[in-house]
């Protein structure tokens, strides 16, 4: 018990919650940021793979 009391009214803790709250904050600002971005990304990629299905490769190169 007594080293409970000397963690919730030292200081460290304190310092210890700070950074667990930064950190979470971050990592909410990254996955919202991810997942406005994932539709756009995948419209466009979309987009690109019936460009290019179009497309007709030559196998047959001149070599002269």
């Amino acid at each position: 018990m007594k080293h409970i009391a000397k963690y919730v009214t030292g200081e460290a803790g304190a310092i210890k919650v700070d950074w667990i709250v930064l950190t979470a904050a971050c990592m909410s600002l990254a996955l919202g940021a991810v997942s406005l971005i994932s539709g756009g990304v995948r419209d466009v990629g979309l987009e690109a793979t019936a460009m290019m299905s179009n497309y007709e490769i030559d196998h047959h190169f001149d070599t002269e």
